[in-house]
């Protein structure tokens, strides 16, 4: 099934775009009237944008559960563009500049720089003997 909600829409045939479309706005529209008559719609909050996405979601899994999907085109990635990934790492990484550790720091006795072991009470690495 396809992440996005556009996807998913353009995935359905003419038909199908047009009952979702239908029983999504029927289900958005029956929870905003719902809200505003409990509380107004001067409460509105994140929750409820989170609510109206999930309508969103369960229709589409309707529709996946039906088999309703038009195959998706699956992105595809060519060896160049793996290549030019490949080689922009390593450049970023070359990039990279050594910090030298400050003293403090190589004074810990644990430090994993000087290879100690991790302190015995569980609590990471400590300066302390």
């Amino acid at each position: 099934m396809p992440n996005d909600i556009r996807e998913i829409i353009n995935s359905l045939d003419d038909q199908d775009k047009t009952m979702f479309n239908q029983h999504r706005t029927e289900m958005r529209r029956s929870y905003l009237t719902a809200h505003n008559s409990i509380i107004g719609v001067h409460a509105w909050d994140a929750y409820d944008d989170a609510f109206m996405d999930i309508i969103d979601l369960k229709l589409a899994i309707l529709f996946d559960r039906a088999g309703r999907f038009e195959a998706v085109k699956d992105k595809t990635i060519d060896d160049a563009m793996i290549e030019r990934v490949e080689n922009d790492i390593i450049d970023a990484y070359k990039g990279i500049k050594q910090v030298a550790v400050s003293p403090a720091t190589a004074s810990m006795k644990y430090h994993p720089n000087n290879q100690g072991p991790p302190s015995p009470n569980g609590q990471g690495w400590t300066s302390k003997p």
